[in-house]
């Protein structure tokens, strides 16, 4: 009834007042949207930046290892074993701490046989065979023992393990003496402790003297061995981000390629999704962040209410 009464006139500015009304309601859910998405991308960037930032400490810790080699021409196993105790304090997720010298053909009974003298009876350079047992190693111009050991477990079973041996650690070593400087990379367990776990491992070459080469040829005369730090990724991710990660947000880490997925899993219902990447040495990561609709309760929805409250004022007062 009280509708037939209305003028055409009426009617049009009524119209035109509910189409502006829905116009502005839809920009206003866009800009809402793009803000969300914007604190999303910041929260993404920022826990991107924390991960980094210790990662980059733990590089640091295993550069202090190799300093302690550089400021002393000999370190004994105590020596290592007190420096790298303060470390393993500071972080659960610390696989080990490795020393991996470089050793002669006509230095291996020395080195066996003083580490046996120093309580480590089984010492010697080993291998592992095919069946994964390990063996005594073959005689050959150099060796890489796993000279040192430290870390939260008590496993000296890998003393003596020659690295030369194994490739994937040979590759690490060859690339940390040739460029000088530390080596990052992720790779799964080399020791088979966890076969799917996988590791953030650091390399830090120490060479001869106070300097480090300048050629790749008096590198390769010159080197030592090399530091190691083993940490494990997924546990090293979770206590980095645990107090900083807010509801509804989640994180996928792939390699390089997004042909390994390295840390968590995609949500197939996810209302927004950001890429980062995150590269440090030889790490290549693709960080994938995704939000629900937890993520700061979601897009602001109060204009849904006010632009109910002003249709409904704009009929009320058209009839």
């Amino acid at each position: 009834v009280f509708l037939k009464k209305l003028t055409y006139t009426t009617w049009g500015l009524l119209v035109l007042a509910v189409t502006l009304t829905l116009v502005t309601l839809n920009n206003v859910k866009k800009e809402n949207e793009y803000d969300w998405t914007q604190q999303f991308e910041q929260e993404g960037k920022k826990n991107t930046l924390i991960l980094r930032k210790e990662i980059e400490n733990l590089k640091q810790d295993v550069i202090g290892i190799t300093s302690l080699f550089k400021s002393s021409k000999k370190i004994t196993r105590s020596a290592f074993k007190t420096y790298t105790a303060s470390l393993l304090d500071k972080n659960h997720f610390i696989r080990s701490f490795l020393w991996i010298p470089r050793i002669k053909q006509h230095k291996r009974s020395t080195i066996e046989s003083q580490a046996q003298k120093e309580g480590l009876v089984n010492y010697q350079f080993t291998i592992r065979n095919e069946e994964s047992t390990y063996i005594t190693a073959p005689n050959k111009k150099e060796y890489f023992p796993i000279h040192y050991i430290e870390s939260h477990l008590e496993n000296d079973s890998f003393l003596g393990f020659d690295a030369s041996s194994q490739p994937t650690l040979l590759k690490l070593v060859n690339q940390a003496r040739d460029s000088g400087k530390i080596v990052a990379t992720n790779t799964r367990d080399v020791f088979n402790q966890d076969p799917k776990g996988m590791l953030v491992v650091f390399f830090s070459p120490v060479y001869e003297g106070e300097k480090i080469p300048k050629t790749v040829e008096d590198k390769k005369r010159s080197f030592m061995g090399v530091a190691v730090g083993m940490y494990k990724l997924d546990d090293m991710i979770k206590q980095t981000l645990e107090t900083y990660l807010v509801p509804g947000i989640f994180l996928t880490i792939f390699d390089k390629n997004k042909a390994i997925n390295l840390y968590g899993n995609l949500k197939e219902n996810a209302l927004i999704e950001k890429e980062m990447g995150l590269n440090i040495s030889m790490i290549r990561w693709t960080l994938v962040w995704q939000g629900s609709l937890d993520f700061q309760k979601g897009p602001n929805r109060l204009h849904n209410w006010l632009s109910a409250a002003v249709l409904a004022l704009i009929i009320f007062s058209a009839v």
